[in-house]
């Protein structure tokens, strides 16, 4: 199964990244490596995870230790990735 990645989503992964490289140096490999188990997830269960109320289609993954959560719809064999944000934030879709 094929992932994709917005632009939104990639863009936002740079900052998350950067953020954490600033400010929790010795934490980078752990997220890397947790984002990879994520959409290792996502592609074998993709939907296993919660929906989003009045978005069709679209579910969100708890990061679990790290507090983010990984936005995706999942169609025609594809899962594209549209955001990802810390879990403090608002649902990006409203």
């Amino acid at each position: 199964m094929k992932v994709a990645y917005t632009d939104e989503a990639l863009a936002e992964l740079d900052g998350i990244i950067d953020f954490i490289r600033l400010n929790y140096p010795s934490a980078v490999e752990g997220f890397r490596v947790r984002l990879d188990e994520v959409v290792d997830r996502i592609q074998t269960f993709p939907e296993g995870a919660l929906r989003i109320e009045d978005e069709p289609g679209v579910r969100a993954v708890p990061f679990g230790r790290y507090p983010y959560r990984l936005f995706y719809r999942y169609r025609n064999d594809v899962v594209e990735i549209l955001h990802v944000q810390h879990a403090a934030r608002d649902n990006p879709f409203s």
